[in-house]
């Protein structure tokens, strides 16, 4: 039995929003446990997206076999084949950022500092709803664990890369160790191998994530690497295996994400880092001004 969509989304879109029918046109039933399931799953994806069989019934409480008959019911060819539409759902279709840009220039705005102003208005608002729900103790462990890893490595791709340089030279200064994940070349699957388990591995990412980003984070929960997630979504496939995270927003009306509260948040957090450093945030700032002085760039850190 194969279960059609009336219009073009997601399988998981879809069900969210009730337009999936059987084949023959009427309504598609489950029995009550099943259905219970497919709810919780279309509401958080990343809970099969990134697991195998028996870790998905193992979550459920149910039987490997359970699982494969709903996939089955829904008109899949096996779970393999429904995990992946669940995977498919983390990372929106390539439109994300047309879809954005119509949505800015349909306000038919010709007003280009009210535009800015939005842009300005909007970002802090993120910043601030990021700093709300921020807790001490969480901020505490993320900056017990900068310093105490062997080594960090940040990666972020896209509009991340950005946030993920700048963590990563401003860290520095603090303390040895930090590098951009990928940055030599050899690709995603051979930069995780240089990680131990005695360093930190700082992802950061927004919807929609890259494939790269995601199977990172996939792929250092099996490694055993103890993972930082920056991500817009407690159920982001970053934050999901991490063991420290924070949410960000980047929500706006900028066609791309709006990254202003991100940058501001890792310079916050940077900042806890060098508190909980104490003197030897000192020392090592001073190193790093002895050093650009060497090269005579006059004392910037710019």
């Amino acid at each position: 039995m194969v279960i059609m969509s009336t219009t073009k989304e997601s399988f998981v879109q879809a069900w969210r929003s009730s337009r999936w029918v059987q084949q023959d046109g009427t309504p598609l039933k489950l029995g009550k446990k099943a259905q219970a399931m497919l709810e919780v799953l279309v509401n958080e994806p990343h809970l099969i997206a990134l697991k195998n069989i028996n870790e998905v019934s193992e979550y459920f409480e149910v039987s490997p076999s359970t699982l494969t008959r709903l996939a089955k019911k829904l008109g899949f060819s096996g779970f393999d084949a429904f995990r992946k539409a669940f995977q498919e759902d983390l990372i929106p279709a390539e439109n994300f950022y047309s879809e954005h840009i119509h949505e800015l220039l349909d306000d038919d705005n010709t007003d280009y500092r009210s535009i800015v102003g939005q842009i300005v208005s909007e970002s802090c608002a993120n910043a601030m709803k990021m700093f709300e729900v921020i807790e001490h103790n969480k901020l505490q462990q993320a900056a017990e664990a900068i310093v105490n890893a062997k080594a960090v490595y940040a990666c972020g791709l896209r509009q991340s890369y950005g946030v993920a340089t700048g963590f990563v030279y401003t860290l520095g200064m603090l303390r040895d160790g930090v590098n951009v994940l990928g940055d030599n070349g050899l690709g995603p699957a051979h930069a995780l191998a240089q990680i131990g388990k005695e360093d930190l591995l700082v992802l950061i990412g927004s919807t929609p994530h890259t494939r790269n980003t995601v199977k990172m984070a996939e792929l250092a929960a099996t490694r055993k690497i103890d993972v930082l997630a920056i991500t817009d979504a407690y159920q982001s496939p970053l934050a999901i295996n991490a063991q420290y995270s924070f949410v960000i927003p980047s929500s706006g009306s900028f066609f791309s994400n709006q990254m202003g509260a991100f940058h501001i948040f890792m310079e916050g957090l940077v900042s806890t880092v060098a508190c909980h450093m104490g003197d030897d945030a000192l020392r090592a700032i001073k190193k790093s001004e002895d050093l650009i002085s060497s090269f005579q760039l006059g004392g910037g850190f710019t």
